[in-house]
């Protein structure tokens, strides 16, 4: 895809102007394509045309007339979005552990997950007991998805606000084995020693 192609996505999104959702989906899948090809939205587009449908993306997640389906692709599409973390922040921040529906919830914490900033680690530990089992899965899995997180789970772990019994065994072995000495003693400390054979050591504590 070059820019030619870009700019036709973008001349049918304009089309949609009525209709967001389908828009917030375009872009989405647009902006994670070009994401994953080192790209972005904000550098396919300097001449911000599409700065509309962010707009529009911003409202419709505050807007409690439109129906979920809606909320949940501007979600998507504010992790790709050319905003920052700190203008958006907060916004997807107060959708979790809000009461809102886990789809809503679900999808601000994958738009979290997208932006580099130290900010997010602390602000999703704390928010982790006020979360379903499933959400709670979500949200370990945005923590660990960057190294630089990693000390802030350990953290969290350690104090109680993330719970051992959330992480999957893949989660444990991931910061059991961690390159840095100082963090795989702490979860070493947490979750004891690489397992051997744990059956039998269960059967004889019966």
């Amino acid at each position: 895809g070059g820019a030619g192609d870009v700019g036709q996505v973008f001349s049918y999104v304009e089309l949609l102007q009525n209709d967001p959702q389908p828009a917030f989906t375009l872009l989405y899948l647009l902006g994670d394509g070009l994401h994953r090809t080192r790209s972005s939205l904000a550098l396919a587009d300097p001449g911000a045309r599409m700065q509309p449908f962010y707009v529009a993306a911003v409202n419709a997640v505050q807007s409690f007339t439109l129906l979920e389906p809606g909320r949940v692709e501007a979600l998507r599409l504010l992790g790709v979005s050319p905003y920052t973390f700190a203008s958006i922040g907060d916004l997807l921040l107060l959708q979790v552990a809000s009461g809102q529906s886990e789809a809503i919830q679900s999808a601000a914490l994958g738009a979290l997950g997208r932006f580099d900033d130290p900010r997010i680690a602390p602000a999703v530990t704390q928010r982790c007991r006020a979360l379903t089992p499933r959400l709670r899965s979500d949200a370990l899995t945005v923590l660990l998805a960057r190294s630089d997180r990693v000390a802030a789970v350990i953290a969290g772990l350690e104090s109680g606000l993330l719970l051992r019994a959330d992480l999957t065994f893949a989660q444990v072995s991931y910061l059991r084995t961690q390159r840095d000495p100082a963090i795989s003693a702490r979860a070493r400390q947490l979750f004891g020693p690489v397992p051997v054979r744990r059956p039998e050591v269960v059967k004889l504590f019966q």
